[in-house]
């Protein structure tokens, strides 16, 4: 990467800006997967009434300051991968639910 910057002539950056970027990546990320997971518990679990939305944000939380949690702001895939993973679950069922209802 450093030689394809060096030959179109821009500067490269340096290690630590290249690891804050990664870093900065990963907590947005662990973030949108905590919001995807939320609403895969909302989209899974709320009935009729509202009580779904509790057990949803409980999920979340619970999600968020799990012990695992050093490796979603690590520079790991472990915060995109769960992202990608609860976001292919919610469309999973949310296509299911239109189905059984369409």
């Amino acid at each position: 990467m450093r030689l394809a910057l060096a030959l179109r002539g821009q500067e490269c950056p340096s290690d630590a800006a290249l690891v804050l970027a990664g870093l900065c990546l990963n907590v947005a990320a662990a973030c949108l997967a905590a919001f995807a997971l939320y609403c895969l518990s909302l989209e899974v679990t709320t009935k009729a009434g509202g009580e779904g939305k509790a057990f949803a944000a409980l999920c979340a939380v619970l999600f968020l300051l799990n012990p695992a949690t050093c490796f979603f702001v690590a520079l790991y895939s472990e915060s995109c991968y769960s992202f990608l993973t609860f976001s292919g679950l919610l469309c999973l069922v949310m296509g299911l639910k239109s189905l059984r209802s369409g």
